[in-house]
């Protein structure tokens, strides 16, 4: 019921910390730039992969080295 359950969020989500991760190697259409865009607009952290959309198949120990530095830079 993934897009037929409604969610509630409190403004407990404003104090996240958001990471948006671009992979530089879009399909035929890059659906993804807009929101890439609109992330690092909103001030969220941004990386970017040298990647297709799948880097844990086509970068995986890129993405791998990317996630160590995202949780490390979460845990400081």
């Amino acid at each position: 019921k993934t897009f037929q359950q409604p969610v509630t969020l409190t403004d407990a989500v404003d104090r996240l910390s958001k990471t948006y991760v671009y992979c530089l190697r879009p399909g035929p259409e890059d659906v993804f730039k807009d929101f890439a865009r609109r992330a690092r607009s909103k001030g969220w952290n941004y990386f970017e992969i040298d990647s297709s959309h799948s880097p844990h198949i086509t970068a995986p120990e890129a993405l791998a080295v990317l996630l160590d530095k995202i949780a490390k830079r979460r845990s400081a």
